[in-house]
């Protein structure tokens, strides 16, 4: 058997199907006409292009920008909508053919799953949920090249749907974050680090959380070296509740009147009903909102001057963050740079 010819036929099968083109009756594809939203029904799919439905007066060689998702109402979660650029080839009676300018590198497997019913293949979260994991692995090479086939074992074999599906909203938050940075396209991160976030964001089950493991990726990324200066708020944020997490964002985003040094950021105690915090929460369990500031003052996170115990209303408590949790939060909410700057652009703001 000749191994060069049988690579070359397993080129030509991978290339044919990476083009094969496939009805998905339920997917459509929105582009936006000034601020409204409008939605037009696909004919046929693949890798590399789309044939959309619509009298549309687009003209070849022109871009647009398509979002993909089920059927109905514009997709409020992102993890169920796909946004693409694609350069419009040829116009059609009923429609236009266009084809995807995707990242370089992303290669999304459409139809490729084994162990998937050609009609799950077809459905509209599968396509979508594909277009993404190309993109975000796409990104991932990028700033690790030397940890891409572990994040792509990562991605494609080791992580459940629901794991998949944060980490990939980490990694395209993250590059959402670097791309308005002067060098973004050629920074890099440590691949350990890079893996760690992945593997400890990825079970993040809110948005809001899964955003500040994406700040933590983006502020890993430098312009010609790694850096390794996130790893212990990777340990941090790695060790925190999502009840933890809320508080602590709570107290860093609304705390006012920073008080800085060189280096650090200090803040003014800031005096917290019970009220506010279950509403910062989500919890009514004033016990074990409690026992969670505890716990985050046990980190460090959290200064030792809170009350003992409040179970009413009228109780206060002074829960003020310490400079390494105004750090952690500022990283993890993307900020790259002095602390110090984020709080007082958090301060002129507010």
């Amino acid at each position: 058997m000749n191994p060069a010819g049988a690579f070359q036929r397993g080129q030509v099968s991978q290339d044919r199907r990476r083009g094969e083109r496939r009805g998905s009756p339920s997917l459509v594809a929105y582009h936006w006409k000034g601020f409204t939203p409008c939605p037009n029904h696909v004919r046929d799919i693949s890798a590399t292009g789309v044939y959309v439905l619509t009298d549309e007066d687009w003209h070849p060689g022109a871009s647009v920008n398509l979002t993909l998702q089920r059927e109905g109402l514009l997709e409020s979660q992102s993890d169920r909508r796909c946004t693409l650029s694609a350069r419009i080839i040829r116009k059609a009676g009923d429609g236009v053919a266009l084809e995807f300018e995707l990242s370089e590198g992303a290669k999304p497997r459409l139809w490729y799953d084994p162990l998937m019913r050609p009609e799950d293949a077809e459905e509209p979260e599968s396509i979508v949920r594909e277009f993404r994991v190309a993109e975000a692995l796409a990104f991932l090479r990028r700033i690790a090249p030397a940890a891409s086939r572990g994040i792509e074992q990562l991605f494609r074999e080791n992580l459940s749907h629901f794991r998949l599906s944060s980490a990939v909203e980490i990694a395209l938050k993250a590059k959402e974050l670097l791309a308005p940075h002067p060098g973004a396209e050629d920074m890099v991160a440590d691949p350990e680090l890079v893996t760690r976030i992945l593997q400890s964001g990825s079970w993040a089950d809110l948005d809001a959380i899964r955003h500040l493991w994406a700040g933590l990726l983006g502020t890993s990324c430098s312009p010609s070296e790694y850096d390794g200066s996130n790893l212990p708020f990777v340990e941090l944020l790695g060790q925190l509740t999502p009840i933890q997490i809320r508080i602590l964002a709570a107290v860093c985003a609304t705390s006012r009147r920073p008080v800085t040094a060189p280096n650090l950021v200090f803040m003014h105690p800031a005096p917290c009903t019970p009220e506010e915090l279950v509403r910062a929460t989500g919890v009514r369990d004033l016990i074990r909102i409690q026992r969670d500031i505890s716990n985050l003052a046990d980190l460090g996170l959290i200064e030792q001057n809170v009350t003992s115990a409040f179970y009413t209303p009228n109780d206060e408590a002074n829960i003020t963050p310490t400079p390494l949790a105004l750090e952690l939060y500022a990283r993890c909410s993307g900020h790259r740079g002095a602390s110090r700057d984020f709080y007082h652009l958090l301060n002129a703001e507010a």
